[in-house]
């Protein structure tokens, strides 16, 4: 379930059951010649509406604005500081927290994102914050060997 789909009075209901949500984060960066710019977020964004079907969870809206500077010379590489990337993370779960949302899981897709995901999720009293990547399980990495 996708919460920028939902209504608000849906999400009032769901509230009322869950306050779980999924936030996929990725990039906008190059991924090769033949690779598309998304790639990183649209990986995220898969897998946690995936996961979010199995859960009934909202997913949130993909965050594909971060840190990838070491990729802006290649055309349509779009990067954002640290330091804007983890305000940015900060005031989305401060909303989502006012809001009612208890356990906020991330999917992340990038590298370069984890430390200012796990900065900005630090000391936040009335949430549960998990940051985990989609590669760090050994179910995925075994699939990764074996087609690439």
């Amino acid at each position: 379930m996708r919460l920028d789909l939902a209504t608000w009075p849906e999400v009032a209901v769901y509230l009322m059951a869950s306050t779980g949500i999924i936030i996929p984060t990725g990039s906008t960066e190059q991924h090769g010649p033949m690779g598309l710019i998304g790639t990183d977020a649209i990986c995220a964004q898969q897998i946690a509406e995936g996961a979010a079907d199995i859960v009934e969870a909202y997913v949130a809206p993909t965050i594909a604005y971060t840190p990838a500077p070491y990729n802006t010379a290649f055309l349509g590489t779009l990067s954002v500081s640290e330091p804007v990337f983890e305000a940015l993370v900060g005031e989305i779960l401060d909303g989502l927290i006012q809001q009612g949302f208890e356990f906020v899981y991330f999917i992340n897709g990038h590298g370069a994102n984890l430390a200012p995901l796990n900065r900005a999720s630090q000391n936040l009293k009335d949430a549960t914050i998990r940051v985990r990547s989609w590669w760090e399980f050994d179910t995925v990495n075994a699939l990764r060997d074996e087609f690439y």
